[in-house]
């Protein structure tokens, strides 16, 4: 009993210090929720924050639909860090693009083998990326995102590693 009382003292006498030496709190990454604006925000400082940020995007017949969360960690070496991991993706081909492939001579099993197959090459739920990039090509990136302008170029400049969780 007398050393829960001493750890419960020594508990308030630590967070007192926090509290009075102006330490950031343990949870101080700003929440967005889906608020782009909101991340943007943060990024232009590199200041922690997550979103869930949801895409659509239609190809030819074609919805693909992620969610992806990201993260900005914090400045390192001048550089801000951010991580970005992919929490879903799916794939619903429209029946206009089912019918072009009968029409090209393709059976229902064969379409679905081909929609099996290319679900499976997208799946990259769990997969991560930890980068880091200029605060200033973040915010522009975010801000042509946030506009719904995407490219594989995106990448380019930034020192990104990938990291693949296990279940």
């Amino acid at each position: 009993m007398i050393n829960r009382a001493l750890s419960l003292v020594a508990l308030i006498g630590l967070l007192f210090m926090a509290t009075a030496c102006n330490m950031p709190a343990l949870s101080s990454i700003k929440d967005c929720g889906e608020d782009m604006q909101c991340f943007i925000e943060a990024g232009k400082d590199c200041k922690p924050a997550k979103i869930l940020f949801p895409l659509e995007l239609e190809m030819m017949g074609v919805l693909i639909t992620t969610t992806t969360y990201q993260e900005i960690v914090g400045m390192e070496d001048d550089l801000c860090v951010v991580k970005f991991r992919t929490e879903s993706v799916t794939i619903d081909y429209s029946q206009e693009a089912i019918d072009q492939m009968l029409d090209m001579g393709l059976t229902q099993e064969q379409i679905d083998e081909q929609i099996a197959a290319t679900q499976e090459q997208v799946n990259q739920e769990g997969l991560n990326e930890i980068c880091r990039v200029d605060t200033v090509r973040l915010a522009n990136l975010m801000e042509q995102w946030d506009s719904g302008s995407f490219s594989t170029e995106d990448w380019e400049g930034m020192d990104c590693e990938t990291v693949v969780e296990e279940e």
